[in-house]
């Protein structure tokens, strides 16, 4: 995705995807599966073994777990970030199986690229946008989005954005970008803010997107 700002083209690629999450975006090796029987947990789960959890089956399970094993509350966990926090999808829809039954085998599930599940699954989302509409939903992890535009307008970031100070600049290097923001809901006042930028820069100030890749 790219963006003209002030006449400057940035660009929402995998790389700042990763850059911001820190998740393994590496390719996928389509041989790297898990080869366990998962249907013992699904019917913990109380799920069909054809289908994956929807966030509805794992806030039943959530609330069941308490005498399960560590190692299967673990597995519900690690299901509910793959939901919210990896593919952004409504609580309806249901975790694809074969990305579901990774959570059975830790080794898999910490090697697997999620970072490029989670940025092409946000990168289909934007181009099925409609701007005639008054609001429209996104999945995928809109957080990183959001950060990207935060760091790349200087003063949206400032006005709007809740940066965590870091007095260690070794440590704030290292820092996962994504970590260090915090969470605020601001009602953002876009054209004011390009006005701003355009004023202090006193150059032409424009948004404009104009390509979409998704790898």
């Amino acid at each position: 995705m790219w963006a003209l700002i002030e006449g400057s083209p940035i660009r929402f690629f995998l790389y700042e995807y990763e850059h911001i999450s820190g998740l393994n975006c590496n390719p996928i090796d389509v041989e790297d599966q898990v080869d366990v029987d998962h249907t013992e947990f699904w019917e913990e789960l109380q799920v069909d073994v054809g289908v994956g959890p929807n966030w509805y089956d794992l806030n039943v399970a959530l609330k069941n777990c308490r005498t399960w094993d560590a190692s299967k509350r673990k597995m519900i966990g690690l299901l509910f970030v793959m939901h919210f926090g990896m593919l952004g999808i409504s609580r309806s829809s249901r975790i694809t199986l074969e990305y579901a039954k990774k959570v059975l085998d830790i080794h898999v599930f910490q090697r697997f690229p999620w970072g490029r599940i989670g940025f092409k699954e946000l990168m289909q989302s934007i181009k099925v946008v409609s701007f005639a509409q008054d609001g429209y939903a996104i999945h995928g992890c809109v957080h990183v989005v959001m950060i990207w535009a935060l760091d790349s307008l200087t003063n949206l970031g400032k006005k709007y954005g809740n940066k965590r100070k870091n007095e260690d600049d070794v440590k704030a290097k290292e820092d996962v970008p994504l970590l260090c923001w915090g969470g605020s809901r601001p009602r953002i006042g876009l054209a004011e803010t390009l006005a701003s930028e355009k004023k202090l820069k006193k150059k032409a100030c424009s948004v404009l997107t104009f390509d979409i890749v998704a790898s």
